[in-house]
């Protein structure tokens, strides 16, 4: 319900979960209670609730026993505040709750858990908020080159591409262009590419091009970088094809392409360029950053936080003690599904008869109604009809009085 946007029932969901939870309370293993609180928060904050999601994220920080900020629910709960407290524009709490976990990964690198990709990424925009731009490329840089936690094509193009940003607005005009480019190769190596990304990216490099080319002297080199802006222009004002790409976009990308063809006949470039017939337009460069997308974000569940193992062997009722001992059968896990299924049908089944029987009453007593309504209009209903057709004959084949 959170993944699709249905805060009211995700929420409904996880008070009934809570109530169950608390009428069988189990102090060995309250994974399950941190988890609760956790979504709780993410509920909250879907709803732009922040005070009450950072309330249950810290309620899951203090229920743990286990204060390792590293620990799967502390990442979760610590990431998932940071997002909210930078949301609500508080970047000094968010700054040191996400300082919390970059702390705690400087003492145990080699344990950085999967989802500390997404956490440099969030302090990256913090700095590139803050104006420390160098800060923010160091950051994006270690987002995008862990090993343990490798980013998707689109993931990687979009880390890219704020680097690429943060170094426009540093004026490292050549270093921005290397990025933006690396980024376009990182997201055509998708085998589904994002044609609104490539554009947005395509839009910003033809823009670097454009302002090295305002401040290069030599006019070889400065016409080849307005043509190259010129081209990107239009490819992207030109592509009629892609019903995802704003009209407003495409309008302004023609009007780029059209100031740096004046540039380029200014400067006698003799290669015969294509008009567009639309007002030029001064480029501007659209500083905003990508947002990264990732499965550890305040509203999404994610196996690398609390892992597929775990999740299965809870569900097939393994104690907690004995689970880091138990290996998993790599490729049956048809056989482990069902067997899990089987285990939860059994523990939930006193709880099925319970709302299954409320729910027989209920539907009982909706159905009674709705025949009582439908009897006493079929008897008004035959009582006209008897009226109005007394003295005349029915045919049923006919279906009508004659």
């Amino acid at each position: 319900h959170l993944k699709d946007l249905h805060s009211d029932s995700a929420v409904e969901y996880l008070e009934k979960s809570m109530e169950l939870q608390q009428d069988n309370a189990n102090s060995e293993d309250n994974d399950l209670l941190l988890e609760t609180m956790v979504l709780f928060g993410n509920a909250m904050a879907s709803r732009n609730t922040f005070s009450q999601a950072i309330y249950w994220y810290d309620s899951a920080l203090n229920s743990n026993p286990d204060k390792s900020a590293i620990h799967p629910s502390n990442l979760r709960s610590h990431y998932n505040k940071g997002v909210a407290l930078f949301r609500s524009g508080d970047i000094t709490r968010a700054d040191h709750s996400f300082g919390v976990i970059l702390d705690e990964v400087d003492k145990n690198f080699i344990l950085a858990p999967s989802g500390t990709a997404s956490v440099l990424n969030a302090i990256g925009c913090i700095y590139f908020v803050k104006k420390d731009f160098a800060g923010a490329c160091e950051l994006f840089k270690e987002s995008i080159s862990m090993k343990n936690d490798p980013p998707s094509p689109f993931q990687k193009a979009g880390t890219l591409c704020n680097i690429a940003s943060a170094h426009y607005r540093m004026h490292n005009y050549e270093e921005s262009e290397t990025n933006f480019n690396d980024a376009l190769s990182a997201l055509r190596s998708s085998d589904n590419p994002c044609t609104v990304m490539e554009a947005t990216i395509m839009c910003k490099l033809a823009y670097v091009l454009y302002k090295r080319g305002n401040e290069e002297s030599e006019e070889g080199e400065k016409a080849d970088l307005y043509l190259r802006a010129f081209n990107l222009f239009v490819m992207v004002a030109l592509d009629k094809n892609n019903n995802e790409l704003d009209d407003d976009l495409c309008w302004k990308c023609a009007g780029y392409a059209e100031t740096c063809r004046c540039e380029l006949i200014n400067l006698n470039c003799i290669e015969e360029l294509q008009e567009l017939e639309v007002p030029r337009i001064e480029p501007q460069f659209k500083a905003g950053l990508i947002p990264i997308k990732d499965y550890n974000n305040e509203t999404r569940y994610s196996d690398s936080v609390y892992p597929w193992k775990s999740k299965m062997l809870a569900a097939t009722g393994i104690e907690l003690s004995h689970r880091d001992s138990i290996e998993l059968p790599a490729g049956d896990t048809r056989f482990l599904c069902s067997t899990a299924l089987e285990y939860l049908l059994k523990q939930t089944e006193a709880c099925r008869n319970k709302y299954e029987l409320e729910f027989k009453q209920l539907l009982a007593g909706e159905l009674n109604s709705n025949f009582a309504a439908i009897r006493s209009s079929l008897d008004d209903y035959s009582a006209r009809c008897g009226a109005w057709g007394r003295g005349r004959e029915f045919r049923p084949n006919l279906g009508f009085w004659i």
